[in-house]
């Protein structure tokens, strides 16, 4: 019974997205950085179309009368790349967003992607992330530390956490 009511749910998803679909190109872009303006991220079963959308507009062919901060598309992109353990292409595309439009990653953008390592089990990938946001002056606040503690406890790293966590709170209470 509770199958039947999973996939009755997961039908209805896909007649929604099919309408969306169906939306002229346009609106669809519109759309996109309409829910990225009020924090509506992409989740696993659009970020491939997000990704196509972002295409279009750096490459120009977006709408001109759209207006949206870029590290918001930015942030909320890598956000989706993660979430979908595609944390080589959100890398990848936050160093584009530094390169080619000159924008500095926040703590937003460093928490998503040190995030994403540590759910792909890439612990110290996240931890050279975390140490290279402090060295650009982005200082990570409780949620970014928390992410990277829990995903060294999560991998058998406890010692490391607790040295973090330790050098973190020092780090803190002299601010």
């Amino acid at each position: 019974m509770m199958y039947w009511r999973r996939e009755n749910r997961e039908m209805g998803l896909v007649k929604r997205y099919r309408k969306w679909v169906n939306l002229i190109e346009d609106e669809l872009i519109e759309l996109v950085l309409l829910l990225g303006t009020h924090g509506v991220f992409p989740n696993t079963n659009c970020t491939g179309d997000a990704m196509e959308v972002y295409n279009k507009i750096s490459e120009g062919r977006g709408n001109d009368d759209l207006s949206i901060e870029a590290d918001v598309v930015y942030n909320t992109l890598i956000d989706g790349l993660c979430k979908v353990e595609r944390v080589e292409e959100a890398l990848q595309l936050m160093e584009q967003m530094k390169s080619t439009k000159g924008l500095a990653p926040d703590m937003v953008t460093y928490t998503c992607l040190i995030n994403g390592f540590c759910k792909v089990g890439e612990i110290e990938r996240g931890k050279e992330l975390f140490d290279r946001m402090i060295e650009e002056v982005v200082l990570p606040d409780v949620v970014s530390l928390n992410i990277l503690v829990d995903g060294m406890c999560k991998h058998e790293r406890i010692n490391s956490a607790i040295v973090l966590f330790n050098d973190m709170q020092g780090n803190w209470e002299k601010n």
